[in-house]
């Protein structure tokens, strides 16, 4: 989905169809009653946590959602964490949690005498300020399978 700009939207995802996204996904399930695709939202702001400090009933509005058999809560990640609170089309609010550290891989390749030495490396990403770059802008609303 293009922005508004003509660029590439921002992307939220979503592993499952959450509670809390109830009044986003019911209105674009496919046929097999699972969301696809969903409009936008906006990001209104992001807030920083570490995961003991979430109270136990935020947690559970977070990470409720149904798996077509039963009641099912996703596994949150530990240490330092992002609340990102969004906006949706309708006006409703809802947050998601994501862990404050990604992961950045660059491979470097070098080529001598011995042949390609390829080389990886990986370093942390403060997601942070990826996001807070982010705020007041739209993003897609993209249901993905969890792999």
């Amino acid at each position: 989905m293009l922005a508004r700009n003509g660029l590439k939207m921002n992307q939220i995802k979503f592993s499952h169809a959450y509670y809390k996204l109830d009044n986003i996904a019911e209105q674009y399930k496919n046929e097999n009653n699972t969301p696809k695709l969903c409009k936008t939202a906006i990001l209104l702001e992001v807030f920083t946590k570490n995961s003991p400090d979430l109270h136990s009933a935020f947690v559970e509005y977070d990470t409720t959602y149904f798996d077509g058999k039963q009641i099912e809560s996703y596994k949150l990640p530990t240490g330092p964490l992002l609340i990102l609170l969004f906006k949706d089309w309708k006006g409703n609010l809802f947050t998601t949690v994501r862990s404050r550290w990604g992961r950045h891989e660059s491979v470097n390749m070098k080529s001598n005498s011995k042949g390609v030495t390829i080389k990886s490396k990986t370093t942390p990403v403060d997601k942070y300020l990826y996001y807070s770059s982010k705020r007041g802008e739209e993003f897609e609303i993209v249901f993905v399978e969890e792999k």
